[in-house]
């Protein structure tokens, strides 16, 4: 598996994965009328920026620093997460930078529990004496081969999340620099001293995963993001912090991790590394990049021409949608960017569908028992609230991908993917992937996109 579509689904041909595409052999699910109690994380748990740092709005609860072991090849990677004071139970925030993740969290005594049932994610921790935690995080993301992957971690208590210590000093990062078998830093450019201005845009070359965007941006004193945009409009948000030459970025999602460590070129003008990710952080490649006034966008992974090319409703198993606008969406519960997604599209639906725009997502939960299947259908619907038609899909996505025009060098589909298709059968727009709002810039103008998109296509114009 490729790491740069981290939210995708597996693309492996499996004698068990020839489906039927004349018609689903999964039953939709739907809102009920009277919606059961929600999750503890409540309406659109998942991916989305933090009132504030210190939480104010929020529950009362213990800050703690994170540090999620990923072993000796890469070592730890920190976070900042939100607890509800013990001995309660209620939301779990996990935050980087201006994202979080809403989970479930209950204390059993000295241990707690933190769950989030969409993600398949789940955190075992103890309180130590000292009051700081340790135990292990737990991941069951269908697109993990060996079905579930936990890792170590370790909690200290703070006062709030505080992104200029996110790595505490120059040897924490160092530390991480030399765990992934980097040089140490420049000496003619030591540690205590800044280099030249690495803001802006860059263009990143991953050893495994091809080119990328990268911007980076001192988001104030003594933190630095890097936005990774990769090719297949998956768009990653890191933060962490500069030590001389070498800067040190990180996140975890609720589904994956990320670090990428580098150091900047005296010039300030390129950049070598190294990047880890996923649930066990187990995708690596080394990284360079140089820096570009700007980057072109990478073409669409989706090739039709607007208003032109056509797709077949009747082979995707949706002929009740033929002769009405429909947003179609493939996507899946577990997937990060689909959560992402959810809130505007409920937004647009609740604008439009009185004007005749449809809407239906096909849900890949990749997951082998049909009550299973089902059963994350309908938590999915009713965490998001979600008025339109979600068709569990039983099966891989690859006969539904195969339907959609797309680039043959494309070997892996990156979730959610959307169709933005006209009365006729011909595609207005498309794409894979969603930035989340923490990205800034390109989550305004994807939600600018979409809605317009929209009204053109209740318009017909």
């Amino acid at each position: 598996m490729s790491p740069s579509a981290l939210h995708r689904a597996s693309l492996a041909a499996r004698a068990t994965a020839v489906l039927s595409l004349v018609a689903l052999s999964a039953a939709s699910c739907k809102k009920p009328d009277a919606p059961r109690e929600q999750p503890a994380a409540g309406k659109d748990a998942g991916t989305k920026a933090p009132p504030d740092a210190a939480g104010n709005g929020e529950q009362a609860g213990q800050w703690y620093h994170v540090w999620l072991n990923g072993g000796a090849e890469v070592g730890e990677v920190p976070f900042f997460l939100q607890l509800p004071a013990r001995p309660n139970r209620g939301t779990a925030l996990v935050v980087n930078g201006d994202q979080r993740v809403e989970a479930e969290a209950r204390w059993y005594g000295p241990e707690v529990s933190v769950n989030h049932p969409l993600l398949r994610m789940r955190m075992f921790l103890r309180q130590n004496d000292d009051g700081s935690l340790s135990g292990h995080i737990t991941s069951r993301s269908p697109v993990i081969e060996e079905g579930s992957l936990s890792l170590p971690l370790r909690a200290m208590p703070v006062a709030e999340p505080d992104e200029a210590r996110r790595f505490p000093d120059a040897a924490s990062c160092d530390a991480l620099a030399r765990a992934a078998g980097m040089e140490a830093a420049d000496s003619d450019q030591p540690s205590d001293k800044k280099p030249a201005e690495p803001w802006g845009s860059w263009l990143a070359n991953f050893e495994a995963l091809g080119m990328s965007e990268l911007v980076l941006e001192q988001a104030r004193p003594g933190v630095v993001t890097g936005r990774f945009t990769f090719g297949d409009g998956t768009v990653r948000v890191l933060v962490g912090n500069a030590f001389g030459s070498r800067m040190c970025l990180s996140n975890y999602d609720g589904v994956n991790a990320y670090l990428a460590v580098f150091d900047v070129a005296p010039g300030g003008d390129a950049l070598r590394g190294r990047w880890s990710a996923g649930s066990g952080l187990q995708w690596r490649s080394a990284l360079a990049a140089d820096k570009r006034g700007q980057v072109a966008a990478a073409p669409n992974s989706i090739m039709f021409k607007p208003n032109q090319t056509k797709v077949s409703l009747f082979e995707l198993g949706l002929p009740q949608y033929r002769g009405k606008p429909v947003i179609i969406e493939f996507g899946g519960s577990w997937c990060p960017p689909c959560l992402d997604a959810a809130p505007l599209l409920r937004e647009i639906y609740k604008k439009h569908h009185g004007q005749g725009l449809e809407m239906v997502t096909l849900l890949f939960e990749l997951l082998e028992d049909e009550d299973a299947l089902r059963r994350q259908a309908q938590l999915f619907i009713e965490t998001h609230e979600i008025p339109w038609q979600v068709i569990p899909v039983h099966g891989e996505i690859t006969p539904y991908w195969d339907l959609v025009p797309h680039d043959p060098k494309m070997a892996e589909v990156n979730l959610p993917v959307m169709l933005f298709v006209n009365a006729d059968g011909t595609i207005r727009d498309a794409h894979t992937g969603f930035p989340g709002p923490e990205s800034g810039r390109p989550y305004q103008d994807m939600v600018e996109r979409y809605q317009r998109v929209a009204a053109e296509l209740v318009a017909g114009k």
